[in-house]
């Protein structure tokens, strides 16, 4: 059966010569994984570049019910990004957040709410010349939509237990926590006050800290070899 369909990409691999698997969250399927054929070829009808990371598309598609390779038709940009791919912040940034969602997204799950969402940062990725603090922004917001968001509670407390998802007191007696600084800076952009005095070691640190969180609290979750990436400069 045809669908149409918008979707944004999150990632894809080459298969065989010619075609392509490519991860697609769609708006009224969830996750599906699609194979594109013929499209590494310069006579295909659709443009291998439309496949990059967060690219928003409109898809017209062959459906089948608990098919593990659906397969495109038509694919057009809509709206075109110009400014993720030319920018080396830009475009690390969107592998990172492409990354972090075809990991957190269990595939066939269908959540407006999500699309909805993801579409929305990408415009803003797209238009903003300010990127400060936008992937920890985009870590929360996700984790409250999966329904795993930090307690918004931690003014002057000295610990966030990551099990648990609240800041606390007393440091509980296991591994899975965060302290020091980073506990200030979580907390200031959960409570959206000013980072600028967080430096670039303690960014760095709650980083990889809200990927752990990730992993504790999603079934499955891999590691984010994209993080490696976001190099020092983008959190200046």
């Amino acid at each position: 059966m045809l669908h149409k369909t918008k979707g944004i990409v999150l990632h894809h691999i080459k298969y065989g010569d010619t075609s392509i698997i490519c991860k697609i969250l769609t708006q009224d399927k969830g996750l599906q994984s699609f194979i594109i054929n013929g499209v590494r070829t310069t006579k295909s009808r659709m443009n291998n570049s439309l496949f990059q990371h967060l690219q928003p598309l409109d898809i017209v598609f062959y459906f089948k019910e608990n098919r593990s390779l659906q397969r495109i038709k038509e694919a057009y940009p809509n709206p075109v990004i110009t400014k993720i791919p030319n920018s080396i912040s830009k475009s690390t940034t969107a592998i990172f957040i492409a990354e972090i969602l075809y990991r957190s997204l269990p595939e066939d799950i269908f959540n407006e709410q999500i699309f909805e969402f993801v579409y929305g940062d990408i415009l803003t990725l797209e238009n903003s010349g300010n990127q400060n603090d936008f992937v920890f922004h985009f870590l929360l917001n996700l984790s409250e939509i999966l329904g795993f968001q930090p307690q918004n509670e931690g003014k002057n407390k000295r610990y966030f237990d990551m099990r648990e998802g609240v800041f606390c007191d007393s440091k509980p007696d296991y591994a899975d926590i965060i302290e020091g600084p980073a506990t200030s800076f979580l907390n200031a952009l959960l409570q959206k006050e000013s980072t600028l005095h967080f430096n670039e070691k303690v960014k760095n640190f709650l980083l990889n800290k809200l990927i752990e969180y990730y992993r504790i609290h999603l079934k499955d979750f891999q590691s984010i070899r994209s993080v490696a990436l976001l190099n020092p400069e983008y959190f200046d």
